[in-house]
């Protein structure tokens, strides 16, 4: 009784105030007094009490989702202990009114389907189903019709829908089964799976086959063939094959003669070939390859198939084979890669039959599926050796893989080696980069494959002790031979990888096998160096790669950073190389090069961690990070009080971006290595002053928010030239001097270096402590967003403020820091609605404004991104509330803004961020509202900013792909119910537009549609016949709005044929031959007869009292064979997409016919 009275107390507070903890905890005591089951009068009152209290949180809502779903779920689990049967109908009969009450348009369902879920969490359902008869039942098809409705939709609580379907589940097999499965919920469940499998939300898939599972559980077998031959009818998309698999993942019958009666190996082929379809074709495959019992049935299905396209040009359906299918295959049955192999060498010798061999070769090896001995050469092995020096970089690679990967227990033989040492030399430099980064992979497993054999094998043989010392000696001969060659990029960059690939493999144990040599320290190095093979640690080579810090390429830098830091360590330390390091860093910190200072950047990045990482280093200027510190820090804050200007600056070596580097390095190195500099908070202070005053070096007018022009950005530069007293040699005002070039590349990264330290000020300091600091850095940043126009200076402040904002969502919810994003987001849009009337457009003004605002939402780390959510929904609500139909505006001249273009332009910004997509789609349609509803705006900024939304949302609508290439990879169709049931609000709005749309205004009209049409022209519309949709009760469920969509849509397109504008007419034809189904279709006059109705007759006859019967036997008469040109194998009933053109042009010449009439 004590838990039950502890679990009501707990209960005694307000809503708001019940949270996660609490509920856990009641939870955990509600599950031990279960175990108890005590069923007293006052414990059964006590239940009630607590079953009330909880109900009523459960109607007021709590703070946070997780918590309401938490709260539900405690609530049925004390109904599971309550006895009363009185009691529980009446709470029961609370639980129906409250799924049934009719809600506004706009209301939030959560409530009711936290209601629905804690009773399929909790254990209510599987021990109540016999109890409370027609209350349950009509609980059960309440919750049904919520969940069905709510899957639809595009919503937060979607994933949670999902889960509380595939709960379903658990009442299989009970009394509850046939109340939840009928035939007719079957059917719905069908149609929601149906349209679900392109569904852009993360996970939604996975969930998605989960109740595909139960309901094909459940079904009859005559269903079941019906859903089969509905699916066969289908061309093959993602529902296809994700659907068949889960059909065979069930079936039981002969799988040879079902593969063969459907195509389903010709589809799988098909989808090799589609990059958006090939993972769904790889589900089909698995669960085809599950069912297989033998190597031979496999042969017997897909070996021939599969040889004749490994043979063939297809190289991405290639790629897809081995990457997708050949893995689990080989797993399952491991001769099948031979039977490959040995079928592939019946066939013409050519680059495509080797590139194939090499690569089902290659899984194999993965898999030590083949010996490779090198002395009596195999098939393989020849084709190896041929593929080792191979024209082709993909044959090169693949066959020097195979090479390196060996599962063997034996050390690798010397003509191994050789085959490696030449292969390095010969591909160290070349151009393609795949081939670099396979070679360093491969480079590495052959290596730490060295590592493993020499800890197994203290006691070698005198042949591979002497074939590994030489090999080693080898290797760092090249390394050396390499980097003193001064070669391409491409040379020193692989080399100074590959010599890092070579310390990380033989100075570390091997990753996966870190336990089993635990107690050995004798590391593969050890053994090198002690037989006096070692010779990467001369001091020619350290001098090498000291040298190579100078060099300008940014990677090449960095990359001896790191080698340097991770093995040289020791070296550095010694005050002779310490000490050059330090002169030669403050020699290019001077220059007037700007990729010297990028140097000294790098320099100054490895001397802070040596600092950091070593506590004694004696060199001359500098004993501590602290030291470097202070140096930049004094130079920075002595240049700038000069206030010198930029020319003469450049000329003394004292830069202002060049001691900000420096800072930027040490912080960098500080915040790694996580130290806190030993430095008062007034430097950071006055600090950020210096930041503030630099990163204004762009706004050169007094007393404006916005950025100058281009012309007076031009001006500035050369008033700071003259004012300099320098003049330059060359005179040609229509170009850009050398001098201006400079001046200008100084200014910008003043304010790119001034960025990215205050940047790495908020990574720094991010107590709680530290409040100002992180709000004036935020300031520095977003200023230079708003004032600046150069694209450099623009870009890198993006990538500041992304950063910040990235750390600062990052700290938990009680580090006050955390709420500066969401402070900063609305602040900027306050300011940018109440200066909307005084501020220059946003195409004119600071091009960084919409790059802010989507840095800001895009880098939001928080669950669920808040800062996304309230973004959106700001500037949803702030464009439906700004009427832009007012003539006098006094914003519809070409020099300002008006809000809604503002918030649209933001909008778009966001909208094409593929990081955001799922966020997005959840918006989508009222998205897409907005874009239409301003496309015919009066003023041209909003109608610009419309168009610009509506370009970057509708492909994501209609599944649209980036173009890669060839046209099949340009776009994918979306099915039409697919998307008239994801976005139900956007249907009935491009309904009423196509139904609206019959103004005086022609070319008004005719813009209106056009978008509209974009959309549709990539719909995939199953056209079937009457007859089958009236008899076949599934494919009426699941296609019942194909005819109305139909008929609307063919009505536009023939509308649209007769615009005098050519490329609306060309739209036009490529929307009616996409309809145009090529499987089954009504033939275009039936098509006629359906839309040729008295309205749209009056829109184009000038007889409106023709007889539709009459113009459709025109139709028929215009149609017959006599009156064809050119057309002789021309059949009018023959559903043929070659006569697509001749039957649009047919359409026109009787429309005109009958208008002339």
């Amino acid at each position: 009784m004590e838990d039950q009275n502890s679990i009501l107390s707990s209960l005694e507070v307000s809503t708001s105030e019940l949270n996660t903890k609490t509920l856990q905890k009641i939870l955990l005591k509600v599950k031990k007094i279960n175990a108890q089951s005590n069923h007293s009068t006052d414990t059964l009152e006590v239940y009630s009490k607590m079953l009330q209290k909880l109900w009523n949180h459960l109607l007021h809502g709590l703070n946070e989702f997780d918590d309401q779903l938490l709260c539900s779920t405690c609530f049925y689990t004390i109904l599971c202990l309550h006895k009363d049967n009185a009691f529980m109908d009446s709470m029961l009969q609370s639980v129906l009114e409250q799924l049934n009450r009719s809600e506004g348009k706009n209301e939030d369902k959560g409530i009711k389907l936290s209601i629905t879920y804690g009773m399929f969490q909790s254990n209510f359902l599987t021990q109540k189903d016999h109890e409370y008869g027609f209350i349950l039942n009509d609980i059960l098809n309440s919750i049904l019709n919520l969940l069905i409705n709510m899957a639809y939709e595009y919503s937060h609580h979607r994933t949670i829908v999902f889960k509380v379907l595939i709960s379903l589940k658990k009442l299989l097999g009970t009394n509850l089964q046939s109340i939840v499965f009928t035939k007719h919920n079957q059917i719905r469940l069908l149609n929601l799976v149906n349209h679900n499998w392109e569904n852009s939300i993360n996970g939604t898939r996975n969930l998605n086959k989960l109740i595909l599972q139960s309901v094909i559980e459940v079904i009859d077998d005559e269903m079941k063939k019906e859903i089969i031959e509905e699916i066969h009818a289908f061309y093959w998309n993602k529902a296809k094959y994700l659907t068949f698999s889960e059909i065979i993942d069930q079936f039981k019958g002969n799988l040879k003669s079902f593969i063969g009666r459907y195509n389903l190996v010709e589809g799988l082929l098909h989808s090799l070939c589609r990059p958006g379809l090939v993972s769904a074709g790889a589900d089909m495959y698995y669960s085809i390859l599950k069912k297989m019992y033998s190597d031979d049935q496999w042969a017997d299905v897909f070996l021939d198939k599969i040889t004749e396209m490994l043979c063939s040009t297809l190289h991405k359906a290639k790629e897809h084979f081995i990457n997708y299918w050949c893995l689990s295959t080989l797993k399952k049955f491991p001769s099948v890669g031979m039977m490959i192999i040995n079928s592939l060498q019946k066939h013409e010798d050519t680059g495509q039959r080797m590139f194939s061999i090499l690569s089902v070769a290659k899984q194999c090896n993965k898999l030590n599926l083949f010996e490779k001995n090198w002395i009596v050469l195999t098939e393989v092995e020849r084709n190896i050796l041929c593929g080792i020096e191979h024209c082709n970089p993909q044959i090169r690679m693949t066959a020097f893989d195979i090479v390196c990967v060996s599962h063997g227990k034996s050390w690798p033989r010397r003509n191994e080696y050789e085959i490696i040492l030449n292969f390095l030399s010969d591909n160290v430099n070349s151009d393609c980069t795949v081939l670099r980064l396979s070679m360093l992979n491969s480079l590495g497993s052959f290596l730490s494959r060295l590592q493993t054999l020499h800890l197994n094998n203290p006691h070698k043989a005198d042949e591979d002790k002497e074939n590994l010392l030489s090999f080693c000696a080898k290797v760092q001969e090249f390394i050396i031979f390499s980097l003193n060659l001064n070669g391409n990029y491409q040379r020193k960059v692989t080399t100074i990888k590959i010599t890092n690939i070579l310390f990380n493999c033989i100075t570390e144990f091997p990753k996966k096998k870190q336990n089993q040599f635990k107690q050995i320290n004798y590391l593969l190095i050890d053994f090198i160096s002690d037989n006096k093979f070692w010779i990467l640690y001369n001091e020619d080579v350290i001098k090498k790669l000291i040298s190579l810090l100078n060099d300008p390429a940014d990677d090449i830098r960095e990359n001896v950073v790191q080698l340097m830091l991770s093995h040289y360590i020791k070296q550095l330390k010694q005050p002779v190389v310490i000490n050059q390091i330090i002169d030669n860093a403050l020699f290019k910190i001077k220059s007037k090069f700007f990729y010297d200072i990028n140097c000294a950047q790098s320099i100054f990045r490895l001397l802070a961690n040596v600092f950091l990482k070593e506590v004694s280093v004696n060199a001359a200027m500098f004993q501590n990070v602290e030291d470097i510190f202070m140096f930049a820090y004094n130079e920075l804050l002595s240049e700038y009080n000069l206030k010198r200007d930029i020319v003469e600056s450049i000329e003394n070596g004292k830069q202002l971006h060049s001691y900000m580097c420096i800072l930027c390095a040490l912080f960098e190195a500080c915040i790694k290595n996580s130290y806190k500099l030993k430095i008062t908070e007034d430097s950071i202070n006055l600090l950020l002053d210096i930041l503030q005053g630099v990163s204004n070096q762009f706004v050169w007018e007094e007393g404006v928010s916005t950025s100058s022009d281009f012309s007076k950005m031009n001006d500035m530069v050369r008033e700071i030239i003259k004012n300099s007293g320098y003049s330059s040699n060359d005179a040609d005002d229509t170009k850009i001097t050398g001098l201006e070039q400079i001046v200008l590349n100084c200014l910008w990264l003043n304010v790119k270096a001034s960025c990215e330290l205050a940047a790495l000020i908020i990574k720094y300091c991010n107590s709680d402590t530290q409040l100002d600091v992180c709000e004036k850095s935020l300031s520095v940043i977003t200023k230079v967003l708003e004032t600046s126009r150069h694209k450099g200076a623009i870009e890198a402040a993006g990538v500041a403020l992304g950063e910040s904002i990235h750390c600062l969502t990052s700290l938990t919810s009680e580090n006050s820091l955390s709420n500066l994003p969401l402070l900063l987001l609305k602040q900027k849009l306050e300011e940018l609605i109440l200066e909307a009337n005084s501020m220059a457009s946003v195409t004119r003004r600071g091009a960084g404004l919409s790059i802010m605002v989507h840095r800001i939402v895009s880098n939001d780390m928080r669950k669920n991104k808040p800062l996304f959510h309230y973004f959106i929904n700001t500037s949803l609500v702030t464009c439906k509330t700004f009427d832009d139909n007012v003539k006098d505006s006094p914003n519809c001249d070409n020099e300002k803004d008006l809000p809604k273009a503002v918030y649209i332009h933001f909008l778009t910004r966001i909208v094409t961020d593929s990081s955001l997509i799922t966020e997005v789609m959840y918006y989508s349609a009222e998205l897409a509202e907005l874009a239409f509803n301003n496309l015919t705006s009066p003023h041209w900024q909003i109608r610009n900013a419309a168009l610009q939304l509506y370009g970057g949302l509708i492909p994501k609508l209609i599944g649209q792909k980036k173009p890669s290439g060839s046209e099949d990879e340009v776009t994918a169709t979306v099915a039409c119910d697919e998307f008239r049931t994801h976005f139900p609000n956007l249907w009935l709005f491009i309904l009423e537009q196509l139904k609206l749309n019959n103004t005086e205004d022609i070319l008004q009209s005719h813009s209106n549609l056009l978008p509209i049409l974009n959309i549709l022209e990539d719909f995939d519309v199953d056209m079937r016949m009457i007859s089958a949709i009236t008899n076949n009760e599934i494919a009426s469920k699941l296609s019942k709005y194909s005819d109305e969509i139909k008929i609307i849509s063919i009505k536009t397109a023939i509308v649209l044929l007769q615009d005098e504008d050519e490329d609306v007419r060309n739209l036009s034809v490529h929307y009616y031959k996409n309809i145009k189904n090529t499987a089954q279709v009504l033939h275009p006059y039936v098509c006629l007869r359906n839309i040729l109705n008295f309205n749209f007759l009056s829109s184009i006859l000038i007889d409106p009292t023709t007889g539709i019967d009459s113009i459709c036997q025109g139709l028929i008469d215009i149609l017959s064979h006599g009156n064809i040109v050119n057309s002789e194998d021309y059949n009018p009933f023959a559903n043929d997409s070659k006569n697509i053109y001749q039957e649009v042009e047919l359409i026109k010449h009787l429309i005109q016919s009958l208008k002339e009439g």
